[in-house]
């Protein structure tokens, strides 16, 4: 069973069955049994890509414990924040790889490893551009650009007969 937490300490279990798919086809005309849409995207990371999205069907999928806690979907939303989407997230995949025959998990299961790779190593990238200072040479760049921009403007904007203040 795939489970997560939310940010209220409750445990979610997420259970991808025909039933809970057709809720949310129902509720949210997303239909997770395509699992590509028509331009090649797997449901996985579109899903995983909108926070929003993900969390519409999650709540779905976990409508009846809700029900049981008197949580309402708004209630569920504002506790997947942070690291709980990508334990969601998790959570999610598992059970959309564990519903699928094998003959389909098995892609989906490598889909998403290479997803998960590919943001790790994005974030990896991001976390050394900023700590090996690169960024603050952008940021320098852009401030030295930007003074020479204004002082250039001040500059021009006199007439020629003006003469700077002198330090008299």
């Amino acid at each position: 069973m795939s489970r997560f937490t939310d940010t209220a300490g409750r445990d979610w279990i997420v259970a991808v069955n025909v039933f809970s798919i057709k809720r949310v086809r129902v509720a949210l005309e997303i239909d997770l049994t395509q699992v590509y849409d028509a331009d090649g995207t797997d449901i996985l990371t579109r899903l995983a890509n909108d926070p929003v999205a993900l969390v519409d069907v999650l709540y779905v999928l976990c409508r009846d414990q809700a029900v049981e806690r008197d949580l309402s979907d708004e209630d569920f939303a504002r506790a997947v924040a942070g690291d709980v989407i990508d334990q969601a997230t998790g959570a999610f995949v598992e059970a959309m790889i564990h519903f699928f025959p094998h003959r389909q998990s098995r892609p989906l299961a490598a889909i998403w490893a290479r997803v998960t790779r590919g943001d790790e190593r994005v974030a990896e990238a991001l976390l050394d551009r900023v700590e090996g200072g690169s960024l603050d040479r952008l940021v320098d760049d852009q401030v030295t650009k930007a003074i020479m921009e204004m002082d250039n403007a001040l500059t021009s904007g006199r007439s020629s007969h003006e003469s700077p203040v002198s330090s008299d």
